[in-house]
């Protein structure tokens, strides 16, 4: 089953309304490089680590052909979403199933591990 059957539409047409095209080339090829990492949905929101220059956090909340909030811990503010929130954008679109999916649960153990600098995945409750 598809993950990205029970989130909102996205597609790259919508993703590139929010780029300038600069970023979007750049971040296309952080994906077809393989850069994200650790892709996580929960419900809406996407998170997931993008290796550039140093290890990026990235977050995105979807809404329908549409982004509601998203952040990176990057420097970029220049307009638009990126790099990073490119790559993992089109992560989405492209590989939905390679996103790990967590219940809320899960995601706030994931949360209090990465604030101590270390991502974990576990599943036990």
């Amino acid at each position: 089953m598809s993950t990205k059957n029970s989130l909102p539409a996205f597609t790259e047409a919508d993703l590139k309304r929010l780029t300038t095209p600069q970023s979007f080339d750049r971040g296309k090829s952080y994906y077809q490089g393989e850069a994200i990492e650790n892709p996580i949905r929960q419900g809406d929101k996407l998170s997931a680590d993008c290796w550039g220059s140093q290890r990026y956090r990235i977050q995105v909340t979807l809404a329908n052909h549409d982004i509601s909030q998203s952040k990176c811990t990057c420097p970029y503010d220049w307009g638009g979403l990126c790099k990073h929130q490119v790559a993992l954008l089109l992560t989405y679109i492209h590989a939905p199933d390679s996103f790990q999916t967590l219940s809320s649960l899960q995601e706030k153990r994931l949360s209090t591990c990465s604030r101590f600098g270390r991502l974990s995945l576990s599943t036990r409750q």
